[in-house]
């Protein structure tokens, strides 16, 4: 299979999209690196064989349509816990507002927000972009799961919802939710 270019999404540095992108760089494959602003690609502006693009990219089924005509494959690439930026913009002081509903959760939710409670195995965002860039060039098509525990996300679609929900709730620190005290 040959690939004389990929698009990337997500760009943003710091991030699993910016990951991907460098490792498909560095298999000599010219990379079209977007994010929502082209302040957020400037890491990547001035290296070789990267072009970066100002863009906000469609749903995958919308791509899939549009452009299989023209040989291009759209991957989803769905990711377990990656080391990222993504925990970056929440401050230290997690706060809801006082009216909140959900105050009584308001320690554990402020935990969550912040990343506090990952655990230390994540794979780093190097890893995961190496990891997806050899998916793709072995020819992989539709979904790719890949990062600590990404192998659980499929289960989601065939769970009981009310497993999800118990689960969730006891992982989330939201064991005492108001529908639990209905119950």
């Amino acid at each position: 299979m040959v690939h004389d270019a990929v698009l990337v999404t997500g760009c943003t540095k710091g991030s699993i999209g910016s990951g991907i992108a460098i490792a498909f760089q560095a298999r000599g494959i010219h990379v079209f690196a977007t994010a929502r602003s082209l302040a957020n690609v400037s890491h990547l502006a001035k290296v070789p064989n990267i072009t970066t693009l100002e863009a906000l990219i469609c749903p995958r089924l919308t791509l899939c349509l549009e452009l299989e005509p023209f040989g291009v494959n759209v991957i989803t690439v769905i990711a377990g816990m990656i080391v990222s930026n993504f925990f970056t913009p929440v401050e230290e002081k997690f706060a809801l507002p006082p009216t909140s509903k959900y105050r009584h959760f308001e320690e554990a939710l402020g935990k969550k927000a912040r990343g506090e409670e990952l655990p230390p195995n994540r794979m780093s965002n190097e890893e995961f972009g190496r990891l997806v860039c050899g998916d793709v060039l072995r020819g992989k098509r539709g979904n790719i799961y890949r990062g600590t525990l990404a192998w659980t996300l499929p289960l989601i679609g065939v769970l009981p919802r009310w497993y999800i929900d118990w689960y969730c709730r006891g992982t989330g620190g939201l064991q005492n939710s108001q529908k639990d005290k209905q119950a």
